[in-house]
């Protein structure tokens, strides 16, 4: 007797054994009733027959698999059937309506180009990988999926961007302010794509129970398999939470490491005043139906050429980078194989412009760090304030790595003070900051933008007399006799 096998599935959008599927909310009438939410089972099975039936608790592959839907739908909820599937796009779908994946992630890059302006020297690379990006929230085939870090200044356009892939992206769960527990099912339940604006919470120096949930929200969803845990209900049963799934993060605030390494980084830049974006030429509800009609179409042959292992050939990406940029080079590939050139060159350019971000910006956020470091313990107003006491203030905050010898990371922090012209004096013989003025290492702060409220900026008036001692044992260099080394990321071209 053949054993039947089974493989649980996400209903929200599954790619499996042949087949590609979601399921849809409808508001139906029924007799004379009040219109109400039914789920429906849209698929298209391995002979790419196409299905609209009522939502099953599992459903039979041509393999031999059956494939059980957990976890189920939630109660239906007029409001979501916003922003999704339209039953005309569904129904024209299934009667045979093909999408031409050539002209949708043409008319995906448009829409970004009217939405958002980037520099012309990386506009290209960063508009396909934004457009690509949306494409792979449609194609659940891959074991890792990467972030997007919309980052730069107040008003470049992060929380634009954040409304366009809102508008585009499947499923999008977007917030500021929700609660751990509400985003932990939300995308447990249908695999959102989880939008989080005004990320500031997730700073290093955020101790909030709420940065520690969405923190874990962001860690436990790069990779396939790896659950949340939570204890559930008034019993305390344990329950695992399934938050896989594209995030995308729009931040002032650098992002910790461990979340940064999951991340591309989308570098943002204010639009010149006379500069203009062109018009749209599709809407999103357009492109949206468009898409679903794209991942139940084409994801099995992309899940297939995901397995292949074959896209990463001829490029020099491995590990972490394999992992963020792997996804984008398979859909380009499948792209390019049906007339869309050039997909593949622009992910290898933003690769590139990457590297280069994260050298730049890694720089800048160390010094501001140390900055910030100094800034906070000089405050305190100390006898004697050392390199080795911004050290370790640093490892209190989580900035520096405790594995790494003390001497190498006083030395660098030491470096990097005496890059912006602050040297220590000698005190009882010992190399000590303690005589900066800190109305002096406010003005190196405020210059770069290093300086905000929670740094708690000190009137030069409660500096305990230290102006009539500007001269005593003074060792900060004026910036003319030092040469001053600022770094910055792509925004500053």
């Amino acid at each position: 007797m053949k054993r039947e096998r089974f493989e649980f599935v996400c209903p929200g959008l599954f790619i499996a054994h042949g087949l590609a599927g979601t399921v849809v909310q409808r508001l139906e009438r029924r007799g004379d009733s009040k219109p109400s939410v039914v789920h429906r089972l849209v698929y298209a099975d391995a002979d790419r027959k196409r299905h609209l039936i009522e939502f099953l608790p599992e459903i039979a592959a041509a393999d031999g698999f059956t494939l059980l839907f957990d976890p189920k739908p939630p109660r239906g909820d007029p409001r979501c059937t916003r922003n999704a599937w339209s039953p005309e796009s569904i129904d024209a779908w299934v009667g045979g309506t093909d999408v031409d994946p050539n002209v949708l992630i043409s008319s995906l890059i448009d829409k970004v180009k009217s939405a958002v302006w980037h520099h012309a020297d990386v506009s290209d690379a960063v508009e396909t990988t934004i457009a690509l990006w949306i494409m792979l929230t449609f194609v659940p085939a891959f074991d890792t999926v990467p972030y997007l870090h919309a980052s730069g200044s107040q008003g470049c356009g992060k929380t634009v961007l954040l409304h366009l892939l809102g508008s585009l992206v499947h499923r999008p769960l977007t917030t500021s302010s929700g609660t751990g527990p509400s985003i932990f099912r939300s995308i447990h339940s249908l695999g959102c794509t989880f939008l989080l604006d005004e990320a500031e919470l997730l700073s290093p120096r955020s101790r909030s129970e709420r940065a520690s949930d969405v923190m874990e929200v962001l860690l436990s969803g790069y990779k396939r398999g790896s659950p949340a845990i939570r204890c559930s209900g008034e019993s305390h049963d344990v329950k695992q939470f399934d938050l896989f799934g594209p995030k995308a993060i729009a931040c002032i605030e650098t992002l910790p490491p461990t979340l940064a390494s999951r991340c591309i980084t989308i570098p943002m830049a204010r639009k010149p005043p006379n500069a203009t974006l062109p018009q749209p030429l599709h809407s999103s509800d357009q492109l949206r139906d468009n898409l679903y009609q794209f991942a139940l179409t084409f994801g099995p042959q992309i899940a297939e050429l995901a397995s292949s292992n074959s896209t990463m050939n001829g490029t020099d990406l491995a590990n972490r980078e394999a992992d963020l940029f792997g996804p984008l080079l398979t859909i380009a590939k499948f792209l390019e194989e049906r007339g869309a050139h050039g997909m593949r060159e622009r992910v290898l350019a933003m690769t590139e412009l990457q590297r280069a971000y994260a050298d730049d910006g890694e720089e800048v956020d160390l010094h501001r760090e140390v900055f910030r470091s100094l800034h906070r313990l000089r405050k305190q107003q100390p006898k004697v304030l050392q390199a080795k006491d911004i050290l370790h203030d640093l490892r209190n905050h989580g900035i520096l790595d405790a594995d790494v010898s003390d001497s190498s990371q006083t030395k660098i922090i030491g470096n990097t003070l005496r890059t912006y012209g602050v040297v220590p004096a000698t005190s009882g013989g010992k190399r000590t900051y303690h005589r900066q003025h800190v109305s002096r290492i406010e003005d190196i702060m405020n210059m770069r933008g290093w300086l905000d409220a929670d740094d708690g900026a000190t009137e030069p008036a409660l500096l305990s007399g230290e102006s009539s001692k500007a001269s005593e044992g003074s060792s900060v260099e004026s910036e003319s006799q030092s040469q001053v080394r600022t770094t910055g990321g792509l925004n500053d071209a």
